[in-house]
Formats: C-alpha cells, structure tokens, sequence
C-alpha cells in the first residue's frame, strides 16, 4: 500500500512539471529581433537588427526583442513568461551571461485605436547592478505612449536607447545619439579656434622653419665652394729643373713619379640604410578570456513590467 502511495505521488508530480512546462507557449527564436506579432515591417526590422548588433558590440551585451500577441501568455504573468522565455532561449549564453530581454505582449485596440497589453525588460543577474529595478521601470514607462498609440517600432526603439543609455552612463561610454550630436557641434564651437590658432601659432613656426632651411641650404653651398677651391690648390705643381743644353733653357718633363697623386678620398654613401629594422616581434598574447563552463542563460527575475 505504502509503495503505491509512492508511485502514484511520483505520477501526480510528473503530472504537474508536464502542465507547467506546457502552459508557457514560447516559440523558437528569430534572432535578436522576434516579431511574432507581426507589427514591424521589413525595414523596421533590419534598422533594430543592425541597431541591436551595435549594441552588443559596444557594451558585450545581447539585448533581443520580442513581439508577441497578449494571447501567447495564456493568462500567466508576463514576469514569468518572460523569465521563462530568456532562459530557454539562452539569451547572454555566449557574452558570459550578459543578457536582456525587451518583450512586449500587445492585444487587440479598443473601438478608438488605442492598444493595451503588457511590456518587459527582463535583465540577468549579471547586469542587474548595472541596470536596477528602478532604472528598468524607467525605461519600461518611457515605452507606454508609444505603445498605446500603436507605433511599436518607435516604442521598441525607444526601449533600446532607454537601455543604451542606462549602460552607457554605468561604463561612462557616449551613445551614438550623443555622438552624433557631438559630431555635428563641432565645427561651430572649434573651427572658429582652431583657425584662430593655426594664424597666430602655426603660420609664424613655418615662416621661421623656411627661412632657417633656405639659410642652411646657403651655408652647404659656401662649404661645397670653399671645399673645392681648397682642393684644387692642393695639387702639387711639377718641378721645374732648368738646365742649360745649347745655350736654352729646357725644362725637365716631369716624371709620373713627380706628381703627387690626388689622395683626397670621398666617401661613397650606401644608398642600402644600415638602420637595424626591428620588427615587433611581441606575439600576441591570448585575450579570449575565459567564459563559464554553463551555456545556460541565468535571469532571476531581476528587471521591471508595465502594464498599459
């Protein structure tokens, strides 16, 4: 009797872990954007996706998206829902467990066009003193007016610059819209200084550096003369031996020994550089640094919803 107790509590168990594994509906992912409510259109898509992949590039964090009808959640709490889809999708499996999830559920709109539902940003244990509670509340809220009023894309987007900045500002790095910005600002605030500056500094150093090479260049010609004046004297004129044959004066052909032989040498340049070319011989050394043995995403629950 005990033993049947014991195999019929077992079943009741695996009863229980089948249903609850067959109530969350989530489907196979896309990628990092996940539009299985069909809201974005093609273009919409490929700008977020291109947007996302800066993303992880920059701060090493995957960040995906999903759009799903409000019906996919089967009437569970999109906290859990979201837990649950983060996990078995992996999501920051492959950056060391650095993952978020923005995951908005969308019903149908009322009689005026006004759509409700749910939104989430569900974020790892990892990033969760990165991204507090409180600051994904923030950024969940910043979604609601977009939401209700149908443009999803726009909301979606701004969930992900809400996200890119919260990031940014924890590791003190410039988004692209503030790069932008900077970018654009430029030459108004230091065109104006940096031509100010190149008239009063720049302009006066090259007027003094020609005048210095032309002198300098002066000073090697009058050492190239005088150098060659000096050697043409250093010829040692042949000796003159008068002697008087038949009453004339003959002067004695010099002999080849009578000539002092130019022994000025000149010094051929090696057009070859003698410099040693050392290259860098640094190996480089293995930066992959080592990730943790478990693929497996770990989202606690950490993050922020809204219902709208």
């Amino acid at each position: 009797m005990t033993l049947k107790r014991v195999l019929m509590s077992i079943a009741a168990l695996l009863l229980v872990v089948s249903v609850s594994q067959a109530q969350f509906d989530i489907p196979s992912r896309q990628g990092l954007v996940n539009d299985f409510a069909a809201k974005l259109t093609a273009e919409e898509k490929k700008s977020m996706d291109l947007r996302l992949r800066d993303f992880a590039v920059r701060h090493q964090v995957e960040l995906a998206v999903v759009t799903i009808s409000v019906d996919r959640l089967k009437g569970l709490p999109v906290e859990q829902y979201s837990r649950q889809m983060a996990n078995q999708w992996g999501i920051g499996a492959g950056v060391g467990k650095f993952g978020l999830l923005l995951l908005v559920a969308i019903g149908k709109p009322d009689s005026q066009g006004v759509y409700s539902g749910s939104s989430r940003l569900e974020v790892s244990r990892r990033l969760e003193s990165d991204i507090t509670n409180d600051a994904a509340g923030e950024i969940i809220r910043g979604m609601r007016t977009d939401l209700k009023a149908g443009r999803f894309a726009d909301a979606l987007q701004r969930g992900i610059d809400g996200t890119d900045r919260a990031l940014a500002k924890k590791l003190d790095q410039p988004t692209p819209a503030q790069t932008n910005e900077e970018s654009s600002g430029w030459f108004s605030k230091g065109a104006l200084f940096l031509l100010v500056v190149s008239l009063v500094f720049v302009a006066p150093v090259a007027l003094i550096i020609s005048l210095f090479v032309k002198r300098r260049r002066r000073a090697q010609q009058n050492v190239s003369t005088s150098s060659r004046i000096s050697k043409q004297k250093s010829y040692s004129k042949p000796k003159i031996s008068r002697q008087k044959r038949r009453g004339k004066s003959h002067v004695a052909a010099p002999t080849p020994a009578s000539y002092q032989s130019d022994t000025t040498s000149y010094t051929s340049y090696d057009t070859t550089s003698d410099w040693s070319s050392s290259s860098d011989s640094s190996s480089s050394s293995d930066s992959s640094s080592s990730s943790d043995s478990s693929s497996s995403s770990d989202f606690g629950g950490g993050g922020a919803s809204d219902n709208w």
